[in-house]
């Protein structure tokens, strides 16, 4: 399992989302399909808890896909 960092010791930008567990491969495929855009990293497969890097380039980018994603999605910490 990913272990989160405190966001002052993270290196990069950390959205942890929360979504449906069947759910977390489909969107790990969306997001490395989109060539750097953003890696994706499952902290808890049971809770549905994915953490989402991405570099400030990509982080708007990525805020679109994610509002724009056909199944529910719940950011519980945005990125820095």
């Amino acid at each position: 399992m990913v272990r989160l960092l405190p966001p002052d010791k993270a290196e990069g930008f950390q959205m942890v989302l929360k979504v449906a567990p069947s759910d977390i491969d489909f969107l790990t495929r969306i997001i490395e399909a989109l060539d750097g855009m953003g890696m994706v990293s499952t902290v808890d497969s049971a809770l549905g808890l994915v953490v989402i890097w991405t570099t400030p380039d990509t982080q708007s980018d990525i805020l679109e896909i994610l509002d724009s994603f056909p199944r529910p999605i719940e950011i519980l910490r945005p990125q820095q």
